[in-house]
């Protein structure tokens, strides 16, 4: 029988069915994990979920979850609406030089750094809407929150501890991803009959911005060849570049984890 590892964090389970499963915490660094566990914990136990079959590579949509510029422009007429995002790059891109320690011990610290979570964006005030006295709020904090969970998991609260989304990209093939989606509120304080119908608009409002990403990846998908021209990259993807040259260094190596 194979080695497996399960971690349970609130209402997510985490499980690596690899020969000698790598731990959690040499995944996700230790902020990450106690937020992430801490909003876990107040998931509902009622789920709604659906998947989309997308026609673009995995990486691209983890790319563009990492450009902190992109909601401005991308998500216009959706998330700039209800949060406002702060615009910002970094100061120095430490991607530039080649990683100068390949130890496994190190890469595990590098990647580390691709995961993080917390409030992105502020709500003012945060749109009251009666199911949401049903229901605990996780948390006082009036912000849209992201956790990416390198390198395919995205969660999500769009108004500030009431609900979550989990956005989960399963690789099919090069040029196909499958985009699983789970919606829930947080725990119900007594059961009402109109939940159902929550759900389902949070799925419709999910799918409408989701489908502003999905139309971009497909089409920068589409875009590639082997004589498509390098793009440009600022600092503010600076994580993005981080991620390259260590998923190069792993891939095109005799490194490990």
């Amino acid at each position: 029988m194979r080695n497996f590892a399960l971690v349970e964090l609130g209402g997510l389970l985490f499980i690596n069915l690899a020969p000698e499963p790598l731990p959690l915490e040499d995944q996700f660094p230790p902020g990450f994990i106690a937020l992430l566990k801490s909003s876990a914990e107040a998931y509902d136990t009622e789920v709604i979920m659906t998947t989309w079959h997308a026609k673009f590579n995995w990486k691209l949509i983890y790319e563009n979850l990492r450009d902190f510029n992109h909601i401005k422009y991308l998500h216009a007429k959706s998330l700039v609406k209800i949060a406002n995002f702060p615009f910002g790059a970094a100061d120095v891109d430490v991607a530039e030089a080649p990683l100068q320690d390949c130890s496994p011990a190190a890469l595990r610290r590098e990647m580390r750094t691709f995961s993080y979570g917390g409030p992105e964006g502020k709500i003012d005030p945060v749109k009251r809407e009666p199911w949401m006295n049903m229901v605990e709020r996780w948390g006082d904090t009036d912000a849209y929150f992201n956790w990416l969970a390198y390198p395919n998991l995205h969660i999500a609260c769009g108004n500030g501890g009431y609900s979550f989304a989990i956005e989960n990209h399963v690789p099919v093939s090069p040029g196909k991803t499958d985009v699983e989606l789970f919606f829930m509120t947080a725990r119900k304080r007594k059961s009402y009959a109109f939940s159902p119908q929550v759900l389902l608009a949070h799925m419709h409002y999910g799918k409408k911005i989701l489908s502003e990403d999905i139309g971009m990846l497909e089409a920068v998908q589409a875009g590639l060849h082997i004589d498509a021209p390098v793009p440009t990259q600022g600092a503010y993807e600076s994580t993005n570049r981080q991620i390259e040259r260590w998923y190069t260094t792993l891939m095109e190596t005799d490194h490990e984890i």
